[in-house]
């Protein structure tokens, strides 16, 4: 089994839509998490008294059941996994991340005895949470009819494993929430669903389009004519904060191609709504 990730990463530090904002102020990247349309606030407040060990034991002892596991659900590209880091590091607790299908191995027992090693490790770490990204990969939905599924045995039996340790925590009051992510909850076993808690991570709408637009461009040098509205308009409807994030790479890439061809440095050339225009052109020309 690959070794899990373990991540301290806040909200200035993640990779992907924040990746260039590093060291920007506090209310830029404010900013951003707002625009990229992540339920934080719902992710958040599931987790914040169950990762208290005082009140887990309580619960426990009063025979509350802890809904431990939470599910986002969202198209790739809209955060799911920097929503959860960065939950982690706001609740200050370590996060322990693994990719569900890089757990599953051919050998008989193996698979579940990696889930095992990792809950282990989540008991030393605890109060923690454990990240399981793609777990349809893992706990691929069974077919009512009676018919087999792509999933072999070994994954059957690592899904019946992670059940246990999921239902385990329960029993023991443990400070361990468990996140899962899928593009698809309908792929997903009924089994994990119904231990889940699932929340849906959005597609930007228009508005949160442009912010995201305006902050990953505040250090080019735009024209000043630059029209976000009119790229927006432009910008596909389905565009994730990856996709605009790879629209402003490109269009930055598109205008150094340029200015190497005249011979001057990229900051000096301004970078139009007809760059922005073109590139989103060719890209989902390529893609249709």
């Amino acid at each position: 089994m690959n070794v899990p990730i373990e991540s301290k990463q806040n909200w200035e530090s993640l990779d992907g839509i924040l990746k260039l904002l590093q060291d920007s102020h506090w209310h830029t990247v404010r900013e951003i998490r707002e625009a990229i349309w992540l339920p934080e606030e719902k992710l958040r407040e599931h987790t914040e008294l169950q990762l208290d060990p005082a009140i887990s034991k309580e619960m426990a002892e009063a025979g509350v059941e802890l809904q431990n596991a939470l599910l986002l659900v969202g198209p790739p590209g809209t955060g799911k996994t920097m929503l959860a880091e960065a939950v982690a590091n706001e609740a200050g607790v370590p996060f322990i991340g693994v990719n569900a299908p890089e757990l599953v191995e051919k050998w008989l027992g193996t698979t579940s005895a990696n889930i095992r090693d990792l809950y282990e490790t989540a008991r030393r770490k605890a109060p923690c949470i454990v990240f399981m990204d793609e777990i349809d990969g893992l706990a691929l939905k069974r077919r009512t009819d009676g018919r087999e599924t792509d999933a072999g045995d070994e994954v059957r039996t690592a899904m019946l494993q992670l059940c246990a340790e999921l239902d385990g925590f329960n029993r023991r009051g443990e400070s361990i929430i468990t996140i899962f992510t899928s593009n698809r909850a309908d792929r997903v076993d009924d089994a994990i669903l119904s231990r889940s808690k699932q929340i849906g991570v959005s597609v930007p709408d228009r508005q949160a389009k442009l912010k995201i637009y305006e902050i990953k461009t505040q250090k080019y040098n735009l024209d000043e004519d630059i029209d976000f509205n009119r790229i927006v308009d432009r910008t596909p409807e389905n565009c994730t904060g990856r996709d605009i994030t790879n629209i402003c790479t490109d269009v930055w890439l598109k205008k150094t191609k340029d200015a190497k061809r005249i011979g001057k440095k990229v900051g000096k050339l301004s970078i139009t709504t007809a760059d922005f225009e073109d590139v989103i052109e060719d890209i989902y020309r390529v893609q249709m």
